[in-house]
């Protein structure tokens, strides 16, 4: 992986259980600056398929004629398997980024770059983790609320 480029891989890893195969799939997301987007496990192996990139300078919220897309890499949030939920939290951290954390608006065009801790968030959105997101998501909000 070339830090700065938001890429998909699969990996295989042998299978030696659900408690392990949650620690690996934690050291690959740090090893590959990586969202773990779905895991299937057969008897012996598991097959992880990952976004790589995930918390460089690659990701970003682009604003242009009122309209906030996801930017990662060469991807657009459009191109992502998002189910109904991920599809309004990421609209939620789309306007959290912009106003709370960069001090913009949907009407000024412009690269909003989000912080590590809503990138922490974009993860579980993208994990389809939608309860911690939400979660986390209202507690980045009560924080910037409270630095006023």
């Amino acid at each position: 992986m070339v830090l700065g480029v938001i890429v998909e891989r699969e990996l295989e890893i042998p299978y030696r259980g659900f408690e392990k195969l949650l620690r690996d799939l934690e050291e690959i997301e740090v090893k590959y600056h990586a969202v773990v987007l779905e895991v299937d496990v057969a008897s012996d192996h598991a097959r992880i398929h990952l976004l790589c990139g995930i918390g460089c300078r690659d990701v970003y919220v682009s604003v242009w004629d009122c309209r906030a897309t996801l930017i990662l890499g060469d991807k657009t949030e459009r191109d992502l398997p998002l189910n109904d939920e991920q599809k309004k939290i990421l609209e939620a951290w789309k306007h959290y980024v912009i106003e709370d954390e960069n001090g913009g608006a949907l009407n000024w065009s412009g690269i909003y770059y989000p912080s590590h801790e809503s990138l922490q968030v974009l993860k579980a959105i993208l994990r389809g983790e939608a309860r911690e997101a939400w979660l986390s998501l209202n507690a980045l909000r009560k924080r910037s609320i409270q630095k006023i």
